[in-house]
């Protein structure tokens, strides 16, 4: 693996996507993130490592492990998610990370707020417009139910988050979860346009107030143990320069 990356040290590989939700279908790819731990020639050169594919059934990005702890700070779930990963490998000294993952999944609340929300913005603006991969569902259903799944998805962890107070449990969906279910109608087009819009309608009527309320005023930046993840990714750095 690390030939497929110029050499740099794999330090974490973690499923990601729909498979790490439990909202996957039979025809879902597998999605995985990678950090990499830079070389003497990157740091010499001021490069930042980044890398991604997308395959028939496989995609990957891949990243500098410098990175880490500023993009766990951001807060956004694409990359919070990697701390709860279903399938993941990492460098053992990563064991303490992982250990204590939910304080660091945690330490920036209004940032995962604003980020979760601002993704869901995104896919809304977006969900006629189609992919190379989901041009097929604008077609059959007049929108792209993959991104409206995930624009409602996005929604419901925020709401989950007030209920549970855990990043894992508020993105994972249970089987027996209704939740699950419309999540995965949706996708398979048994919604129309107008039922999705409604559905994001009534989150909003029964959710916005006190989610604004508890990610907002219940929660702030925790600078301490961001310093704290800085300071680890360093030695990490530091300790495995080739």
């Amino acid at each position: 693996m690390e030939n497929k990356f110029g050499g740099r040290k794999v330090m974490i590989q973690a499923l990601v996507g729909s498979h790490n939700y439990n909202l996957n279908t039979p025809q879902s790819d597998m999605d995985w993130k990678f950090f990499v731990s830079p070389t003497f020639d990157d740091l010499y050169n001021g490069v930042v490592f980044s890398d991604a594919s997308q395959a028939e059934t496989e995609d990957y990005s891949a990243h500098d492990i410098r990175q880490f702890s500023n993009l766990i700070w951001k807060a956004n779930l694409n990359f919070v998610e990697v701390l709860y990963s279903r399938n993941i490998s990492y460098n053992p000294v990563f064991a303490g990370v992982f250990k204590i993952r939910d304080t660091f999944a945690t330490m920036n609340m209004p940032a995962f707020f604003n980020a979760t929300y601002g993704m869901h913005k995104q896919k809304m603006g977006d969900f006629h417009k189609g992919t190379a991969k989901t041009n097929i569902l604008v077609e059959t259903f007049g929108y792209d139910t993959k991104q409206a799944l995930h624009a409602l998805r996005l929604l419901y962890v925020l709401s989950r988050f007030v209920e549970f107070r855990n990043v894992g449990q508020s993105m994972w969906f249970e089987n027996d979860e209704p939740i699950r279910a419309t999540l995965l109608d949706l996708k398979a087009g048994k919604f129309t346009e107008t039922e999705f819009l409604s559905l994001v309608d009534v989150w909003h009527k029964n959710n916005w107030s006190n989610v604004q309320k508890v990610f907002l005023d219940e929660y702030t930046p925790d600078l301490e143990m961001k310093s704290v993840l800085d300071r680890f990714v360093k030695s990490i750095v530091k300790d495995n320069l080739k």
